[in-house]
């Protein structure tokens, strides 16, 4: 007989997430800051673990969708497909045009800008030189074929970047789903080791690792979390979290493992917060991360991931032209720089997601409606940014 199954919630819901989603968010903002100030704080001011985080998030959420809507949206049907292709494109395109027409537009007055940072800092990761972004490399962002490119990887201001693996991986995902089946974890995981340590070849030629193998592990460790949290049998459940860790430290950053670490502690042990005799603090912070704090920054952290970089150039080009503030020393400008990124990229994303995000999600959701039957369980799904 199978173990008691790990409590969950069966509608998919894991509201600290949404918290999770905001601070990672908060994260890269904040970090980007910091980098462009000159300032160095242990952990902020490495923002690419949290968009490793925001992938990780992806792959548990969107593989807890699909099982949840197996029985009304069967995995080995095309419609299935064809529903969250829709889905998923109404939910990352429409701001990403937006933002990526303004990029287009003043790329080179962004690009030139972004380049008189070095005199504060040394630790940017856009290359030197303005790189060209002509009408070709817009065909290729707007098709998200962008990430195949290691020249186009990384040659605008938006850390799209991301993008292009996310939507690789949503290409990849019905079939990694079915992989997973049919062939089991175990062998899923090794799978997943072979097609990165294989890719490692072109790592060297990409700006950022825009290229799904190189990185497909972030992705496949929320799967399998995922599988461990939905798994009726505590000892498979086990396997499941154990093969999640192997993955975390194949290829990635030594510092990524808490990530995989975090999310297992939010989503299948909260109680463990008693146990390690902090119950208070630990309810405290689930509830703050699943409440309706958590569920504002979460639900305008999609925004706040894509057009920070936005916002910050022209603001740090402005202060640059002020002595005091170039004289003053990094976390002193980093201390003056990040309350107002904060306040102006939230101020945004409200507006954006009000009138980019919702009215295209919904139109999304519209569209594939007329083809299912019935409806399914309610889940909210974040694309890496969100």
């Amino acid at each position: 007989m199978p173990e008691e199954p790990i409590a969950h919630d069966m509608t998919g819901e894991v509201p600290a997430l949404d918290g999770v989603r905001g601070l990672l968010a908060l994260w890269v903002l904040l970090g980007h800051t910091l980098i462009g100030v000159g300032g160095s704080i242990p952990v902020l001011n490495t923002p690419g673990l949290a968009v490793f985080g925001f992938m990780t998030l992806s792959g548990f959420l969107m593989a807890v969708h699909f099982r949840l809507r197996e029985d009304r949206e069967p995995w080995a049907s095309p419609s299935t497909w064809r529903l969250f292709y829709t889905r998923r494109f109404f939910r990352i395109a429409p701001l990403y045009y937006t933002a990526l027409a303004i990029s287009f537009t003043f790329h080179h007055w962004f690009m030139s800008g972004y380049q008189q940072f070095p005199q504060f800092s040394s630790g940017l990761t856009q290359p030197l030189e303005v790189l060209d972004f002509n009408v070709s490399s817009l065909l290729l962002h707007v098709s998200f074929l962008f990430g195949f490119s290691p020249a186009q990887s990384n040659n605008n201001i938006l850390p799209d970047w991301s993008l292009a693996l996310e939507m690789q991986f949503y290409f990849l995902f019905p079939f990694l789903m079915l992989a997973l089946r049919r062939i089991g974890p175990a062998w899923f995981a090794v799978s997943t080791w072979l097609i990165m340590s294989t890719a490692q070849i072109y790592s060297p030629t990409y700006g950022q690792p825009a290229f799904l193998p190189l990185v497909l592990s972030a992705f496949v460790i929320g799967i399998m979390i995922s599988e461990a949290w939905l798994e009726r049998d505590k000892f498979r459940a086990s396997v499941l979290l154990v093969l999640a860790m192997f993955l975390s430290s194949v290829r990635m950053p030594a510092a990524y493992q808490m990530i995989p670490l975090v999310l297992t502690f939010l989503v299948i042990f909260p109680n463990l917060f008693a146990y390690l005799k902090v119950s208070a603090p630990g309810k405290l912070a689930l509830k703050l991360l699943g409440g309706p704090l958590g569920s504002y920054i979460g639900d305008r952290s999609y925004s706040v991931y894509l057009l920070h970089m936005l916002v910050l150039v022209p603001l740090l080009l402005m202060l640059m032209r002020f002595p005091e503030f170039e004289q003053a020393r990094p976390l002193v400008r980093f201390a003056f720089v990040g309350p107002i990124m904060v306040i102006l990229c939230f101020a945004i994303a409200g507006l954006t997601f009000k009138y980019i995000e919702t009215p295209f999600i919904a139109l999304g959701r519209k569209l594939t409606a007329r083809t299912r039957v019935g409806c399914p369980a309610k889940v909210r799904v974040p694309v890496i940014s969100q």
